[in-house]
């Protein structure tokens, strides 16, 4: 009959075996996390200073270059307003322009960051880049 070995009889060499391999498990590990958030995709978001316009009927915002990329006419009596604004009473971003991605900027990886400078979707008065 077997019985149950106590850690004093386990040998030593079976014990660093499994902390050799731990160790190269937590190694890779942090170096795929490492690879994974270098190569990843970064974005960001609309400033709360960023011009947009209104759509009083619809209770929605949009992005102004939308109706130029998109050849669309603007809601008549839209006006344009700040995305904070828009935000405190209580406009929804339109569907089309975010599902286009107006409402952020791709800036691309980590690592691509570090060798090229994005351009910038808003300027500092709030005015979008297009």
């Amino acid at each position: 009959m077997r019985t149950a070995m106590s850690v004093q009889e386990i040998p030593k060499n079976r014990i660093l075996s499994a902390l050799k391999m731990i160790t190269g498990w937590v190694v890779f590990l942090i170096l795929t996390a490492g690879v994974l958030i270098l190569t990843s995709d970064r974005s960001t978001p609309m400033p709360p200073h960023a011009k947009v316009v209104a759509d009083d009927n619809k209770k929605t915002y949009s992005a102004p270059p939308y109706f130029d990329d998109n050849e669309v006419q603007k809601p008549i009596g839209s006006r344009i307003i700040t995305a904070h604004e828009a935000g405190q009473i209580n406009y929804n971003p339109d569907d089309e322009c975010r599902n286009q991605s107006y409402f952020k900027q791709e800036n691309g990886s980590w690592i691509a960051s570090m060798f090229t400078k994005p351009n910038k979707r808003w300027n500092e008065d709030g005015s979008w880049n297009y």
